[in-house]
């Protein structure tokens, strides 16, 4: 069963704080446009256990945060309050939100990482400067090739439960030229999708996925790549026009 708890058509572009929508579908499955609400599904789920993180994405999403939470207090936030709760930088007149789509995954860390099995992080963001010292050293840096040859062995002999994190950016590449493109072929992401639904019902916990689409090249682009990889996950997800708008209560 799935159902969207966020539809605002008035949106029309993500950056780093505007959510278009968030659906989700098996209580275990969340699409988003922006990834800053990757938190607040993770934490809807059990988490007490050891928990292993795979996030496939072009950005570390760790910036420096300056105020801690815990996972009580963001777990115990309905889906408003969590996109609503803001903090207002020193000498500055106005407050921003907490929860960008930039820093969730640094709020998580400091949140869980006495649980945190392993965090696995693509090797193209291992030089990344939001990324600090102790999270460098806890890290596992894979390459594309060892996304695909790993992976499934990694997920299949782990004891723990794993969140897996996708930003479709990851999938993409930018050039003077020609803008943003594919990076990997249909048959990579294919298998890489083969490997996901494989485990969906046991191993994954939850699983992510935003469209990012302003990093992807636009909607348009991080749509079309995402009905690509909804349709090998057998996932009942169409991001139609005539969707109807859903507020938050």
């Amino acid at each position: 069963m799935s159902e969207w708890l966020l539809y605002n058509e008035d949106v029309k572009y993500s950056l780093e704080s505007n959510v278009k929508f968030l659906w989700r579908e098996k209580k275990k499955v969340y699409i988003m446009d922006n990834h800053r609400c990757a938190l607040w599904c993770w934490l809807q789920h059990n988490l007490n256990d050891d928990v292993s993180v795979l996030h496939v994405d072009a950005h570390s999403d760790m910036a420096a945060v300056t105020k801690k939470y815990t996972a009580e207090f963001v777990h115990s936030l309905t889906l408003k309050q969590y996109l609503e709760e803001s903090w207002q930088p020193k000498n500055e007149t106005s407050c921003v939100p907490v929860f960008l789509w930039d820093n969730f995954l640094t709020f998580f860390w400091e949140q869980q990482k006495n649980c945190i099995c392993e965090l696995s992080l693509p090797r193209r963001i291992s030089v990344d400067i939001g990324i600090n010292d102790e999270i460098r050293k806890a890290a596992n840096f894979y390459d594309p090739w060892q996304l695909i040859g790993d992976l499934s062995k990694k997920i299949e002999d782990s004891n723990s439960k794993w969140i897996v994190d996708i930003d479709l950016d990851y999938f993409f590449y930018e050039s003077c030229e020609k803008g943003f493109s594919l990076m990997f072929s249909e048959e990579y992401i294919e298998e890489f999708c083969r490997i996901i639904k494989k485990n969906l019902n046991d191993k994954i916990i939850v699983l992510t996925i935003s469209l990012s689409p302003e990093c992807c090249g636009g909607w348009e682009e991080a749509e079309k790549l995402c009905q690509t990889i909804t349709g090998f996950l057998e996932l009942d997800f169409n991001l139609s026009e005539d969707t109807k708008d859903i507020s938050l209560t």
